[in-house]
């Protein structure tokens, strides 16, 4: 399993704070690189679950237009705009095309995570990488006994 490597920047002590209740230690350390393969899950992770979301919505909003006859009177606005005898969406070439442009979108946006992710990587060791704060409790949690 890759891990995100971290430095801990020389420096002052960790300075004791009081978080509910408890004496804990925030120690500062620094993200040097991402690694690239749990980046690309993460973000195909989550604009799946988007695309998903998006298309249950879709499919609802589409049948409550169908139920309250509003997909039949658009339908019908444009066969008039347009001079047409007829007019129909076709729901399954919609949906395929629905799932085509989501699933182009999916990769697009993985693809700009890992350029993103390498970027920080390269970029990491000349700007400092990302510090963060760590809380780390001055003593054993009440769970590990």
């Amino acid at each position: 399993m890759a891990a995100i490597h971290i430095d801990e920047p020389s420096g002052p002590h960790p300075e004791l704070v009081l978080v509910a209740g408890e004496a804990s230690a925030l120690r500062r350390a620094r993200i040097r690189a991402l690694p690239l393969r749990p980046v690309a899950r993460v973000a195909a992770l989550v604009t799946a679950s988007a695309a998903l979301s998006l298309t249950v919505a879709g499919a609802g909003l589409w049948w409550i237009g169908r139920a309250t006859g509003a997909v039949g009177a658009t339908e019908d606005f444009l066969a008039e705009a347009f001079g047409m005898r007829s007019f129909a969406f076709s729901g399954p070439s919609l949906l395929l095309g629905w799932i085509v442009l989501l699933a182009a979108s999916a990769l697009a946006v993985t693809i700009m995570a890992l350029l993103a992710a390498a970027v920080y990587n390269r970029s990491a060791d000349v700007v400092g990488g990302l510090e963060v704060e760590v809380d780390v409790a001055a003593g054993p949690s009440p769970d590990e006994g």
